[in-house]
């Protein structure tokens, strides 16, 4: 087994089997025991998707306690394979439903050693956004689908999040500054502002804003508003009767063609495909 910490994981080539994921609906006061006695089996990253807190006790063979993390929504944990432990739930009042989901994987370097970023439960740098937690479900469906069971696309969709979850953030007056660039593009996804507009919102030249963008994010600030505006589409297209083309306008789009290949890059599909399916 080789320990290779979470910023390092970027610097080597590794393997991974997604072995299962879940989406875990919890109520106030819940626990989950079921590793208290054993030790789990494989690894796994854990996200908290919902507003609810989560105390997760690591503890030795004979359950004395060796570790704690407490985590809320947003939250990205570390879970290694060979523990035993145990974790308890608080949900906040008057908040109905709450989810987490479980990636359960086996990480490997090719020569077929086992690669682990800790020994114990790891409290991630990075906070899930909204297109992680797209992609997460989109691993769920996959995983859990044996018709759309598609290992490639799996795979690809795991390493996307393993690399935003484990790469370090900017830190301070440039994670503030970025904020305010990405909620003016969240505000404004419809419309076809110049990058630039937002660079001289960050008082950053145009490759420093894209470099400070990248970092936070996790892609460039064309792509997020890209995800944004895919993400739109793609409502639409399951609860309207309205065409491509329209979509495409509506979106942001002048060109309908590039549109499609902006929607496939993204999706993996052509928005009509994305429809029938």
């Amino acid at each position: 087994m080789k320990i290779i910490k979470p910023e390092e994981l970027k610097n080597h080539n590794l393997c991974v089997n997604v072995i299962d994921t879940y989406i875990t609906e919890w109520k106030s006061k819940d626990s989950f025991y079921k590793y208290h006695k054993c030790r789990r089996p494989f690894s796994a990253l854990f996200f908290v998707l919902s507003d609810m807190e989560i105390d997760y006790i690591e503890t030795d063979e004979e359950g004395e306690e060796i570790k704690r993390i407490h985590a809320r929504k947003g939250n990205i944990l570390y879970i290694p394979s060979g523990i035993f432990y145990h974790c308890a739930v608080e949900v906040q009042e008057g908040i109905e439903e709450t989810s987490t989901c479980t990636i359960n994987f086996d990480l490997f370097d090719l020569n077929g050693e086992e690669v682990m970023p800790d020994k114990h439960i790891l409290l991630l740098n990075n906070q899930v956004n909204r297109y992680m937690a797209e992609d997460l479900l989109n691993i769920h469906k996959c995983s859990t689908n044996p018709i759309a069971n598609d290992r490639l696309r799996i795979n690809s969709m795991y390493f996307s999040i393993l690399y935003y979850a484990t790469r370090v953030r900017p830190e301070g007056n440039r994670v503030n500054a970025i904020k305010k660039a990405v909620q003016a593009i969240e505000n404004e996804w419809n419309r076809n502002e110049k990058m630039e507009k937002y660079a001289a919102m960050c008082n950053m030249s145009i490759s420093r804003f894209y470099q400070e963008f990248h970092e936070y994010a996790g892609m460039s600030p064309t792509k997020y508003r890209n995800y944004i505006r895919i993400n739109i589409a793609k409502s639409d297209l399951l609860n309207t009767n309205m065409k491509v083309k329209e979509i495409a306008e509506k979106v942001g789009f002048d060109d309908a063609f590039y549109f499609s290949r902006i929607f496939k890059n993204i999706t993996g599909m052509s928005p009509n495909k994305f429809k029938k399916e």
